[in-house]
């Protein structure tokens, strides 16, 4: 799922009966059509910013729920900029504060950029971020340039409920940081990707996810699943992997998508769908899009 949206190599290796399930999502199934999706009609979309911005709603209401520390917060038109004050030592942070009524993944969106007078390509760090509550995964570190604005997220799996949680951003250096928007959702970082001849749905959470693709997608519709068979040397695959292979042969099963505001996608797990064709217009994308999240491991904050 996330190599179809985020234009990367699938990762293909042969030797048993898994090869098969493999091509599955790549060349459509039963179907074996390679480059089956088409072109991407733009950058993955990101259902969890449908939900409310945990920190209120434009920046009057933002400020009051950020702290900064070595640093002071100036808006500057549509922009809110982050400036160093005070002593030098440590990293200039800010803190965000955001209520979380009861155990769910959230997810942090940045548009953000490093601000200063250098010509030269210059990146900084985002350190990696600590949380007030326990949590299943946590967010790891992120970069910025100060060449442009860019997209940066964390994904926190399995925050805890708390009142007033925090999550602090620490800059690496003492420049100035920019933000077009600061952004905290209580849902996981799911993906949702429109090409030409279908869609791809990503769910990175350990838990199910139900999507409604009349919100994400109003202009596609006509679902169905892909169609996969049972794959040749069935009996060669290994016991562990058989709960897979089932699960892979139980998703795509061929069918219509009746209820395409209830899709649901199962924890970890990629949903490829065919859907009516409509034609790109305009320059290949190229994403900016954050990596995925990284293995599930129980982390306490």
């Amino acid at each position: 799922g996330y190599s179809a949206c985020l234009g990367m190599a699938a990762d293909m290796k042969n030797g048993d009966g898994l090869d098969e399930l493999t091509r599955l999502e790549l060349f459509q199934g039963a179907e074996n059509k390679p480059h089956w999706l088409g072109k991407s009609l733009g950058e993955p979309k990101r259902p969890a910013s449908l939900t409310p911005n945990l920190l209120g709603d434009g920046w009057d209401e933002i400020i009051q729920n950020m702290v900064p520390k070595r640093g002071k917060l100036v808006k500057e038109g549509d922009e809110l900029v982050l400036k160093q004050d005070g002593r030098m030592v440590g990293f200039m942070t800010l803190d965000l504060y955001f209520d979380l009524k009861e155990k769910t993944d959230f997810v942090v969106y940045l548009d953000v950029m490093s601000s200063d007078n250098k010509e030269e390509l210059v990146t900084r760090e985002i350190m990696d971020p600590s949380v007030s509550v326990k949590y299943d995964t946590g967010p790891i570190r992120g970069r910025i340039s100060n060449k442009e604005f860019a997209p940066v997220s964390f994904y926190v799996r399995g925050a805890q409920p708390g009142e007033r949680v925090e999550f602090d951003l620490r800059f690496q250096d003492w420049d100035d940081v920019r933000f077009r928007s600061i952004a905290v959702h209580a849902a996981p970082d799911t993906l949702a990707c429109e090409f030409e001849n279908g869609v791809v749905l990503v769910n990175p959470s350990l838990n199910s996810e139900t999507l409604d693709l009349t919100t994400i997608f109003p202009d596609r519709s006509g679902y169905t699943h892909l169609k996969a068979e049972e794959p040749v040397g069935m009996e060669s695959i290994n016991d562990k992997y058989l709960p897979q292979v089932e699960q892979a042969l139980s998703i795509n099963n061929g069918k219509d998508v009746n209820n395409p505001n209830k899709l649901e996608v199962l924890e970890r797990n990629a949903v490829f769908l065919t859907a009516n064709r409509v034609t790109a217009t305009g320059q290949p994308v190229t994403t900016t899009t954050a990596p995925p999240p990284p293995p599930a491991t129980t982390t306490t904050a």
